[in-house]
């Protein structure tokens, strides 16, 4: 009799511990008992009691999918919902959002990703170096570049800093700073607004100083798994100093923004992004900020990069370089 009850605890625990886990019901009647961490819309990643660390499974496969988990969710046209999966089917996703419930197609979820720590896991952060050294004229080059990213379900807020330093022999030191401070507030309809602060320091175009401040609205035209794309126009003052002269320039442009992520395969990322500043005040000058760069993540969150940045201005003040542009491959780590 003892062993009987033994036996029948057992399996009631056995059952109890199994309906706390999240389940994934494939199409072919196989369950899966798991913890669901994050959905990338063609894939899902999880882990079992049985797998050593985390691995994704085609989204195509399953059926039906239940997390007691709470999720940060985007959709199709950009906005963000924070709540728990209800249903999650072959046609539909309803989401439980505070006292709520919410259906979208499955295809108008772009991506969800488990949030465990409220306001920690909406923070991401990665820092990166780069290194080019030649033999010929003995040329070295150094980068280091960091990036933090806070993301809720109407804002996300966005810092970065670059420094770049080039050593030749018998000329001075070639200085490059770049900070970047900025916050998109995100609406119906994919429209965003969009508000950021530049400031950049290059020695290569005779810039002591240069601080711009931008206003736009912008657009998610388009969002897939592989493949995103956002634009954005608006209105940006722009304060410089150079090195050569001690009187300030401020100039009012009109401004335009693209970043497009042009693949995102498995660990293989492919990103660019450019600003352009047509100015209103200073006729027929044109300025642009470019970022192109190939970025492959490796085990424990780091990842290789190869950055190539480029910077353009049609009519400086004085006689400095139009252009100008970094090139480095690195290894980065992101937390």
């Amino acid at each position: 009799m003892r062993a009987f009850l033994i036996i029948i605890f057992l399996n009631g625990l056995q059952s109890y511990c199994l309906g706390l886990q999240d389940t994934i019901r494939l199409k072919n009647g196989d369950n899966i008992y798991c913890n669901v961490h994050e959905y990338d819309r063609d894939k899902v990643k999880i882990s079992t009691s049985f797998s050593k660390g985390e691995f994704w499974i085609k989204a195509a496969s399953i059926e039906n999918l239940s997390s007691i988990n709470q999720f940060t969710f985007i959709l199709s046209d950009g906005r963000r919902k924070l709540g728990f999966i209800e249903e999650f089917n072959i046609d539909s996703v309803s989401i439980q959002v505070k006292s709520r419930l919410e259906k979208f197609s499955r295809n108008v979820i772009v991506h969800f990703q488990e949030l465990k720590r409220p306001f920690l896991d909406r923070f991401d952060s990665s820092v990166d170096f780069g290194v080019v050294i030649k033999k010929e004229k003995s040329f070295q080059q150094y980068l280091i570049n960091a990036k933090a990213k806070y993301v809720n379900e109407r804002i996300s807020v966005r810092v970065k800093c670059l420094a770049s330093r080039v050593y030749k022999k018998n000329i001075s030191p070639i200085k490059r700073t770049f900070l970047l401070t900025g916050a998109d507030y995100f609406m119906a309809r994919r429209i965003y607004a969009e508000t950021k602060i530049k400031i950049l320091e290059s020695t290569e175009q005779d810039l002591s100083f240069r601080f711009s401040f931008s206003n736009a609205i912008g657009i998610r035209f388009a969002s897939s798994a592989n493949i995103k794309g956002r634009a954005s126009i608006g209105l940006s003052y722009n304060n410089e100093r150079f090195n050569y002269n001690v009187n300030t320039f401020n100039t009012y442009e009109v401004y335009s923004g693209i970043h497009l992520t042009l693949l995102k395969y498995k660990d293989l990322s492919i990103e660019l992004s450019t600003h352009n500043y047509g100015s209103i005040t200073k006729k027929n000058r044109f300025r642009t900020d470019s970022e192109f760069y190939i970025r492959y993540n490796l085990p424990k969150r780091f990842y290789l990069k190869t950055r190539f940045i480029f910077s353009y201005d049609g009519r400086p003040h004085g006689e400095v370089a139009t252009s100008d542009y970094i090139i480095t491959n690195g290894i980065g780590w992101s937390f």
